[in-house]
Formats: structure tokens, sequence, C-alpha cells
């Protein structure tokens, strides 16, 4: 009862609905610190997964952080290296392709997880010996180029850990052969809705008949 209340459990829960309702499955991600369970419900315009097995393919989830965010970091690495990554120009959503001079400086930060060959993590490690990886990078957008124009990648690796087993839950509302989500309220209503458009349509071909003048007598020939 407590970790219910400490959790913002209804929070997540009414997120968890929602998304399960409104885009036909909802995915979940534990983390544990300090002895705590934290369980945070993903949005889908922030996430990238894999549409075959969402929750054990790689999974990259995007977040954008101020300075003092990514300084306040335990365990991360490279901080400073990343702050330095900050651009202040951002394309202003649905303003085309107009900049805007951003008044909060964030850095973009990917958070990837997936089964990555352990020589990533460990040098010492075996060929073909994979694991299962979290890898947080920094300006992964950002490349390089040196004189001879060729380009190198700018990003910066904050934080890099084995974990032992994959910390989604995709909990799917009316699962689908062959979709990576369940099939939401929005695609259920949709027949019904073009039978009531239907309806609606032919209700206004039917008031402007009835409305039109057919008949008409000439003034002064009619019957007194």
């Amino acid at each position: 009862q407590n970790w219910l209340k400490d959790s913002d459990a209804p929070t997540w829960l009414n997120k968890m609905v929602w998304n399960r309702v409104q885009f036909g499955g909802a995915l979940l991600k534990k983390t544990e610190a300090n002895n705590e369970l934290n369980i945070e419900v993903l949005d889908w315009d922030k996430v990238i997964t894999d549409q075959q097995d969402v929750e054990n393919g790689v999974t990259v989830i995007l977040h954008e952080m101020t300075p003092d965010m990514i300084m306040g970091m335990e365990g991360w690495e490279n901080k400073e290296d990343a702050v330095r990554l900050i651009d202040y120009e951002r394309e202003a959503k649905g303003q085309g392709d107009k900049d805007y001079q951003s008044s909060t400086p964030k850095v973009s930060i990917q958070e990837i997880h997936g089964i990555f060959p352990r020589q990533l993590y460990d040098a010492d490690a075996e060929d073909y010996e994979y694991s299962r990886q979290v890898i947080i990078i920094a300006g992964a957008d950002k490349y390089k180029e040196d004189r001879k124009g060729d380009k190198e990648e700018g990003g910066v690796v904050l934080f890099h850990e084995e974990l032992d087993e994959s910390p989604f839950k995709l909990l799917n509302r009316n699962a689908q052969y062959g979709r990576a989500v369940g099939r939401s309220i929005i695609e259920d209503l949709y027949h019904a809705q073009v039978w009531t458009n239907d309806a609606a349509y032919n209700e206004r071909i039917a008031m402007n008949l009835a409305g039109k003048q057919i008949f008409q007598q000439p003034s002064g020939n009619g019957i007194d």
C-alpha cells in the first residue's frame, strides 16, 4: 500500500490504460534504485522499438535534458563533455524549416537497450558472446568533419551497464497477428463511424429535398 502511494500509482495506471485504449498497447519500463521499484509508462512518440519484438528487441528512448539534470545524474561519466554539446538552435515543431532560439538549453540523450556483443562492455570478452546491455549516449546525432571531409560520430557515452533481464513490459489491447501493438478502440469504432457518417449524409440529402419548392402557383390565378 505504501509503495502504491509513494510510486504515484494512480498517475501511471491511468496513463497505462489510456495508452492501451488509444494506441492499442502500453509500454512499461521497470527500474530499481535504492531497493525501490519504479514503474514508468513510456510515450510512444519518444521511443524507437523493434516492431517484431518490442519487449526483447532493441529499444531507444529519447530524452532531452538540461545541464543541471545531466550533472546531477549519479554514476554517469563524461558529463562535462555532454553539456558542451548543447545546441541552442532547435527546430520549432510545426514551423517547417524555421528555427527558434530556445530559452532552455538542452542536450539530446539516447537511452539504448538491447542484446549486444559483450566486447562493447568488456574488451576481454570472447567473440560471439552476447549480453543484455543499456547504453546512454549524448549527441548521437552530432558529427565531426576532419580536413578531408570525412565524418566522424561525435556522441559521448555517459553510462554503460549489463542487465539481467529486459526492463520492458508490453501490454497490448486485443493483440493482432503480425502487429507490434494491439487493436485500439479507435480502430474498433471505425466501421461504426463510417455508418454514422453515412446516416448523417443521407439525412442532409433528405432535408435538402424536403426544403425544395417543387410546385409554384402563379399570382392571381388561384382559387378563392
